[in-house]
């Protein structure tokens, strides 16, 4: 094995650490934290690694948002690149370095981390994700005495700092009960809108191009405008206790006005704690996806007009019988089971 090869190994382990005390991080456990201070001290390298695996990790949230790509496989990969051309004295000089170039690189590796003890790693320690898996749902409690109640299969990410407290919604839907802080706006973040609260306890849902907000207690304002666009930016809506609308984009456009809110029963609202679907004049093909985010079995609805065709009803999350068991007395509806699977469609 060569020399290269060597150090694109160990470049390639270096990443994958990096990677991995990301997640470590989410933690919380302070001896994690001083085990990681401890690695980044070793070398500018793993100061270098972290920095990338932080910014590629930001990319995913977006781009893979289901995460069915590894981090440390990518950040592997990305040492296997090789430059098509290497100037030979450039290469001699990293290689074989003067004592003038070994001290600055020393002089700047110091500097590199006195700035990321200052402020890199109280970013990653602000910075953390939580996410439940099919059919669970979890509590949390935030540092600031906040509470977010995360429904199935729902991810989101923190981001707190001395002047603001942000959640990114990344999937799914959950319940922010927020605690009062004049100094710190606290604003969930989805695809299509911003949601602020003003000292409220509200529900924030991601679907399909859509974000749907509903206020339990309080007052929030949302805006459609994603953040760093101000100058851009829709007039806000303030909504209400019992209030809900519906945010999604204009085509070609994220300055859609956020509609005129519709009252709700803040009990609909809420009832997903209960394990409970309460459905008011949905389409069948959004009750079939909501009813797939509880249980392994599927539902697929085939056909366009029996998917738009509304339903009304409250129904347990866990047991699709009752609804089933309605869709089957419908002579127009075939319903037929094939193992995990369920389709439903015009007869």
């Amino acid at each position: 094995m060569t020399a290269n090869s060597i150090a694109r190994q160990e470049h390639q382990l270096i990443a994958q650490h990096a990677a991995d005390w990301l997640r470590r991080l989410q933690s919380g456990d302070p001896a994690e934290h001083a085990a990681f201070i401890a690695w980044l001290k070793q070398s500018p390298l793993h100061v270098q690694e972290t920095l990338l695996a932080m910014s590629v990790d930001d990319a995913l949230d977006g781009f893979d948002s289901q995460r069915r790509i590894d981090l440390d496989v990518l950040l592997g990969d990305a040492r296997n690149v090789v430059p098509l051309r290497t100037d030979t004295r450039v290469a001699a000089s990293i290689k074989h370095p003067s004592r003038k170039k070994r001290w600055l690189m020393s002089l700047a590796a110091s500097v590199l981390l006195a700035v990321t003890a200052g402020l890199l790693l109280p970013s990653l320690l602000n910075r953390t994700k939580f996410e439940t898996t099919l059919g669970e749902q979890r509590a949390i409690s935030l540092e600031d005495g906040s509470v977010v109640h995360l429904n199935t299969l729902s991810r989101i990410r923190t981001d707190y700092s001395a002047s603001a407290r942000d959640i990114y919604l990344l999937e799914g839907q959950a319940i922010f009960r927020v605690a009062h802080d004049a100094q710190r706006p606290f604003r969930v973040h989805t695809d299509t809108a911003i949601v602020q609260a003003i000292g409220t306890q509200f529900d924030v849902r991601q679907l399909a191009g859509r974000t749907q907000v509903a206020v339990i207690e309080g007052v929030v304002q949302v805006s459609t405008l994603p953040a760093g666009k101000v100058e851009q930016a829709p007039a806000p809506q303030q909504l209400r206790a019992g209030q809900i609308v519906a945010v999604g984009l204009a085509a070609g456009s994220a300055t859609e006005p956020v509609p005129a809110p519709k009252v709700t029963d803040v009990k609909d609202i809420t009832a997903w704690q209960q394990r409970r679907l309460v459905f008011r004049k949905d389409r069948l093909s959004d009750i079939a996806a909501e009813f797939n985010r509880y249980g392994r079995v599927k539902m697929n609805v085939e056909g366009e007009q029996l998917r738009a065709r509304e339903f009304s009803g409250t129904f347990d999350a866990d047991d699709a019988t009752l609804l089933l068991s309605f869709l089957e007395r419908d002579t127009s509806v075939s319903v037929e089971r094939t193992g995990n699977e369920i389709r439903i469609r015009p007869r």
